[in-house]
């Protein structure tokens, strides 16, 4: 549901900065480019890159930069005809926008209870982000920005992803 909120507003945002002469595209302010890679047994088996709006970090650990790490390579086991493989996906940003909007997921799916359960332990969140914070998450390490102000946080109160509400 917050994935779907965001992409209305981020939607609607850029239509109507395109109607507004002399504005900067939508994407300058907001655009993240990401390079994701998938490699199993040590073989690499998919690369591709793509544009985001926002950054989806799961919510592991007690800081935010628990989950970055947990963005940036998680594991899971696969079977395949030869039996289980456990695959890496590694994922690294290319450059960091003006307004970096960051989506803490609270939710993962249990496969035993077929269901997506809410993850309750509790996260510090800086108000600022410096470059030194963000350098994990960067392909190369660099960025032009110095650092970010936590400016806003909106919070789901509810026990699926899909019941409940959001305060700001």
């Amino acid at each position: 549901l917050f994935q779907r909120l965001m992409s209305q507003f981020t939607d609607e945002l850029h239509e109507q900065l395109r109607l507004i002469e002399n504005q900067q595209p939508f994407a300058q302010f907001f655009e993240i480019n990401e390079q994701q890679g998938t490699e199993c047994s040590g073989i690499l088996l998919a690369q591709k890159q793509q544009s985001l709006f926002y950054l989806n970090v799961p919510v592991m650990g007690k800081s935010l930069q628990d989950g970055f790490r947990g963005y940036i390579s998680h594991e899971d086991t696969i079977q395949d005809f030869n039996g289980e493989v456990t695959c890496t996906k590694i994922s690294k940003l290319t450059n960091l926008p003006e307004i970096f909007v960051i989506s803490l997921n609270r939710f993962e799916y249990d496969s035993l209870q077929r269901q997506m359960i809410s993850k309750k332990n509790e996260l510090t969140i800086p108000m600022v982000l410096s470059k030194s914070d963000l350098k994990p998450l960067l392909y190369d390490g660099n960025t032009a920005i110095d650092q970010y102000e936590l400016i806003a946080i909106v919070m789901h109160h509810g026990s699926t992803p899909s019941v409940g509400d959001y305060t700001a």
